[in-house]
């Protein structure tokens, strides 16, 4: 089935509770939504088409509607395990943002929530309104406080239809009639914590990769990327790293994230780099000594295989400029990863 296969290529799944916990089957959805209203503001019901279309494009050209196929290659992969899907590049997935607002109604730009509405099976009506894959994050910059809410098809129907996905947060008796209800729509929050979103998500609330990074609105006059950007470490000072976990079991099942600090690091003078995935898969695919499943022959050619800095392909430089630059950075991470701890990498959390 189409559910267990990704649930497996997106998760490990996590241990049972330990003595003492609160039973998973006590927190329910409604739970986890107004906990996560009460950090981070409420959020509406929204359409998952309304969020902007992830663009697939093959050797830097667009691919018509009608052309698509399973497992064909593209310029910029999401980079998930995808077993039991049509491969990486599957067209009419969508990304979109949601507003930060706080319980009072008023404009907050320290709350940020986005969402994927994610196809894992290939079709040609890019207005479909079935989808196989809805995810919502939410996130804190005063705080860092942090939800993660998802649903997946069971496999067993053509997909979960997003056209008023409802709020975590919405009472069953609020809910329209003929509409999905919150506790029949998302996952529970146990059923999420086991996909362990924290491994992938481990540096800052939001991962910024060229498959997400290329979608973008525009902002008081300005384009800018549709996933909100990290702390800004090259401000004077810093601004501040504040990132955690709020609701049970992402609390009691999930590690508080790390961040490792290589000394003398090019690369961690602008951004964190988490102990997880950030910290060995995450670095490679955006440093070009791994390449990703279904990558086209343009995204195997510098600059494309090398997104890291994000800036690679606007300043002109070479691939031997890049790695007379960045290799003994990278070098660094990847041993300090190896050995977290040691007098030469420093790992910590982050601020509070």
């Amino acid at each position: 089935m189409l559910r267990q296969y990704l649930l497996i290529g997106i998760a490990i799944l996590c241990c049972g509770l330990a003595p003492g916990q609160v039973s998973a089957q006590a927190y329910t959805i409604n739970d986890h939504g107004k906990d996560c209203a009460r950090e981070i503001g409420p959020i509406p019901p929204f359409s998952c088409l309304d969020g902007e279309i992830i663009p697939i494009t093959r050797d830097g050209a667009p691919i018509s509607d009608n052309a698509h196929v399973p497992h064909q290659k593209c310029d910029r992969p999401p980079l998930l395990g995808l077993g039991g899907s049509d491969g990486q590049c599957v067209p009419f997935s969508r990304l979109g943002t949601l507003p930060g607002k706080t319980a009072s109604g008023q404009d907050d730009p320290n709350l940020q929530w986005t969402f994927i509405c994610r196809r894992y099976r290939v079709r040609t009506d890019k207005n479909y309104p079935l989808f196989e894959d809805v995810a919502v994050i939410g996130h804190n910059k005063a705080s860092g406080a942090t939800c993660f809410f998802q649903t997946l098809s069971s496999g067993t129907s053509d997909g979960i239809k997003a056209t008023r996905v409802p709020p975590p947060a919405e009472d069953a008796l609020a809910t329209p009639p003929g509409e999905i209800k919150a506790a029949d729509f998302w996952l529970s929050p146990q059923d999420t914590a086991n996909i362990k979103c924290n491994k992938c998500h481990d540096n800052d609330a939001f991962i910024h990769t060229p498959h997400v990074s290329q979608v973008r609105r525009m902002v008081g006059g300005q384009s800018v990327e549709v996933v909100p950007p990290g702390p800004n470490l090259k401000a004077n000072p810093p601004e501040p790293s504040r990132y955690k976990f709020i609701g049970q079991p992402f609390e009691q099942d999930w590690p508080a994230p790390k961040r490792i600090r290589p000394l003398g690091n090019l690369c961690t003078s602008c951004h964190n780099i988490g102990t997880l995935d950030s910290c060995n898969r995450f670095t490679k695919l955006a440093t070009g000594r791994t390449l990703p499943t279904n990558i086209s022959d343009l995204g195997k050619t510098f600059p494309h295989s090398h997104w890291m800095p994000p800036d690679n392909a606007s300043t002109g430089i070479t691939l031997a400029q890049w790695k007379a630059l960045y290799d003994a950075s990278v070098d660094k991470i990847l041993a300090c990863c190896a050995a977290p701890g040691t007098l030469s990498c420093k790992m910590q959390g982050f601020d509070h």
